[in-house]
């Protein structure tokens, strides 16, 4: 059961005379502020009592606080029900600014905790934050802000730049800001077509339909000097289906790492094996006590036999109604690719045109290196990171998988680790993984038994394979993963 409260006294509970609710809302967003919308009816003894920007509205589920808030707009309909609109705590962020600064190499804790005591310092104590859990793994951040900038841009820049996400938490009658680098929940309660799948929005481009990309940037420059000697990014399950159909990218930057980036995405778009996903599902907690409740950021098992899909989605919007309806989220992103796709044109000779940096309508927003990967995100929504795991050598004396020699350096517990990816993706990512030796021919094979974590948050492992015994000279293992971290 819902109840609010503003400043502290009863606003609404569901079925207490004098304080009735018609309906109301709470919406969350990954990485962003929360709101809210509630409609009280002329019989609410506080439904004139609220006073905009002023007025902090907390709202309870079974005792437990689950947003806080200030109104922000007001309207009454022709029956006297007034609606209130209200903006998360997180948006209090934003009545602060702080002058232009430049910070190197700083952690993320540090930063966030300095922009928290500032604004601290100058709001109203009602709105004061305190700073929560930042994850330890996150990388140090440098930021040039050339003008005055509000608390909570900033905050969302350091997120973004570190590969963090921002979260509003509250805890005995306080609000934390924490950045973390994934929810790293899944839902044990499954969305299932013909129990709570509402809709699904799915569709399957074909039309100019390429299976190899071959990016061309500045003066002519190719990818060849990172991309193993070859100028072109192919898909082979695309390939295999479709037979070879080759496009080309023109992107207008001096950046073959750029240049790799946007041919892979655009590939991706174009390969005739990419979908735009959004479901749309229904919280059958409220109705089943059994069953484990969704919370945004919830990584969430999705069947629909008839679309062909059994896969883990991320829980993106979630809209949870205040009066005893059903709630309901929504899964995946419109419009988006699973596989992820930046617009480029859809044409099989394609151009970017915008400065360097820039790929048709997208760019890089931010960029790092963090352990082994190093990585970039853009503006999409789209994420690419790449890494290379090496041993100096490898004893493939002993057959192992039949008549097969097989061997890994990949359960070793620095590896382990090293293979978890600087942020969390929202979809299963691409994962394109490419051996080479100094001496020694080998294939790749899948190593499940020393995976680590789930497809969104670790590189899968794999293992070596020869027809035959050798010791493999300086084998190496080059990873590149595409995906939507937004």
């Amino acid at each position: 059961m819902y109840a609010g409260y503003a400043n502290g006294n009863l606003l609404f509970a569901c079925g207490m005379p004098g304080y009735e609710i018609v309906d109301g809302t709470i919406n969350e967003a990954v990485g962003s502020a929360s709101s809210a919308e509630i409609k009280l009816p002329p019989s609410n003894s506080m439904r004139d009592a609220l006073t905009k920007r002023s007025s902090v509205i907390s709202i309870y589920k079974d005792g437990t606080e689950v947003f806080r808030g200030c109104v922000v707009g007001t309207s009454a309909g022709l029956r006297g029900v007034r609606t209130y609109n209200l903006d998360g705590a997180m948006m209090w962020l934003a009545d602060i600014c702080k002058p232009p600064h430049t910070i190197n190499a700083m952690g993320v804790s540090t930063y966030l905790d300095a922009l928290v005591t500032q604004y601290n310092a100058g709001c109203l104590e009602y709105k004061q934050i305190k700073m929560g859990t930042v994850d330890a793994s996150l990388p140090p951040i440098t930021l040039k802000a050339d003008a005055y900038m509000s608390m909570l841009d900033l905050a969302k820049q350091a997120a973004s730049a570190s590969g963090g996400i921002l979260r509003i938490r509250y805890s005995g009658g306080d609000v934390y800001l924490d950045c973390i680098k994934s929810y790293n929940h899944s839902c044990s309660q499954t969305v299932e077509l013909h129990r709570n799948l509402l809709d699904l929005t799915d569709q399957i481009d074909g039309t100019n339909l390429i299976t190899r990309v071959y990016p061309v940037g500045k003066d002519g420059l190719t990818i060849s000097d990172v991309n193993s000697g070859r100028t072109y990014l192919v898909n082979s399950e695309a390939e295999r289906i479709y037979g070879r159909i080759d496009g080309t990218l023109q992107v207008n930057t001096d950046d073959a790492y750029v240049m790799k980036a946007a041919a892979a995405s655009y590939l991706a778009k174009h390969c005739g094996l990419s979908r735009g996903i959004q479901v749309s599902a229904a919280d059958l907690s409220g109705s089943d006590i059994t069953m484990e409740s969704y919370h945004i950021g919830d990584s969430v098992r999705v069947v629909s036999p008839p679309h062909g899909i059994d896969t883990t989605m991320t829980v993106s919007e979630l809209k949870t109604s205040l009066v005893g309806d059903k709630g309901t989220m929504t899964l995946g992103w419109a419009g988006m690719t699973l596989t992820g796709a930046v617009a480029l044109g859809v044409s099989r000779s394609a151009s970017g045109t915008p400065a360097s940096g820039e790929v048709g309508t997208d760019n890089v927003v931010a960029q790092g290196l963090t352990g082994k990967w190093r990585w970039r995100k853009w503006a999409s929504g789209i994420a690419e990171m790449w890494a290379t795991f090496d041993s100096p050598s490898l004893d493939m004396t002993s057959q192992t998988w039949g008549p097969l020699y097989t061997a890994s350096w990949m359960g070793l517990e620095i590896n382990k680790k090293a293979r978890e990816y600087p942020f969390a993706f929202l979809e299963n990512p691409i994962v394109s993984a490419t051996p080479t030796v100094a001496s020694g021919n080998i294939w790749l094979a899948t190593n499940t038994e020393n995976d680590l974590g789930t497809r969104l948050t670790h590189a899968p492992a794999y293992q070596c394979v020869r027809a035959s015994d050798a010791t493999v000279n300086s084998p190496q293992i080059s990873y590149y993963v595409v995906g939507r971290y937004k």
